[in-house]
């Protein structure tokens, strides 16, 4: 089963390799850098610090 952990300045991808690539073959459909990727996300979802104060 893949993961996906967001971070502050990255993302940390969990999981057998041809899940990893599937994701990131999905994710270019959408986002040209992971930069955006992390962007949007963090618009949608408050981080993990805000959401267990």
């Amino acid at each position: 089963m893949m993961k996906i952990y967001y971070g502050g300045t990255g993302l940390l991808l969990s999981g057998k390799v041809w899940e990893i690539q599937e994701k990131l073959k999905d994710c270019t459909k959408d986002y040209q850098f992971v930069k955006e990727l992390l962007r949007d996300h963090q618009k949608c979802t408050p981080s993990f610090y805000d959401a267990h104060r």
